[in-house]
């Protein structure tokens, strides 16, 4: 497995050009947007797991599975190195985007607690993102995946309004849930999103298992 590590490891920094330019345009953005560095948070996790699944599409290429598995490598070591390693690279940009934005809040004058408890609840939207992204790369590939993940997006999207929509209709007090929720403490919530990080990363590993096992038969 770490020869896969540092074969993929090499092949983002052949990228570490658009790297270092998506990173400038990532602070320059987060200072013109004022006091909130929610932005480079999601933004910078999110830009970390699209490089780093990319190296997917290039396992891909010109028929390179059936190459790879002719290596001592088992389909799961494949599967998990992937995980691994989307993970290092999210845990990279959440952390690298926490020091920008105590850099900025530090220089603006502004309180640095609220930042940094932002940093584990980002860390764990980033595991979820990249529960989707896997099994979908590795099922549909690099071109039919983007087409995927924007149907998958849309259809959250068509939920959410439709959940909005409801609340009207049925009259159902979505208003109060939200206090109720407001109220719940930013630790109980900071655990929650842990377990459900963890418990969505068992089941995307699962099926980006099996989806591995139908590959190259």
């Amino acid at each position: 497995m770490s020869g896969l590590l540092i074969k993929d490891f090499r092949l983002l920094l052949q990228r570490k050009q658009s790297m270092v330019l998506l990173l400038v345009l990532a602070v320059a953005l987060n200072w013109t947007m004022g006091e909130s560095n929610s932005f480079i948070m999601g933004y910078l996790p999110l830009i970390s797991l699209i490089f780093a699944t990319g190296t997917i599409s290039y396992d891909e290429f010109d028929n390179g599975y059936p190459f790879l598995l002719t290596l001592p490598i088992t389909r799961r070591q494949y599967v998990l190195e992937k995980y691994l390693l989307c993970f290092a690279t999210g845990l990279v940009g959440v952390v690298l985007a926490g020091v920008i934005g105590v850099i900025c809040s530090v220089v603006r004058g502004n309180e640095i607690e609220g930042m940094l408890a932002l940093t584990i609840p980002f860390l764990a939207v980033s595991c979820m993102l990249m529960d989707l992204m896997i099994p979908v790369m590795l099922k549909y590939g690099a071109e039919k995946s983007r087409i995927v993940l924007i149907v998958i997006m849309g259809v959250v999207g068509v939920v959410v309004y439709s959940i909005g929509k409801l609340d009207h209709i049925l009259q159902l007090d979505m208003e109060g849930l939200v206090e109720r929720m407001d109220n719940v403490s930013d630790f109980v919530v900071t655990i929650v999103m842990i377990a459900l990080a963890g418990a969505l990363t068992i089941v995307s590993v699962l099926i980006s298992e099996k989806v591995m096992e139908n590959k190259c038969e």
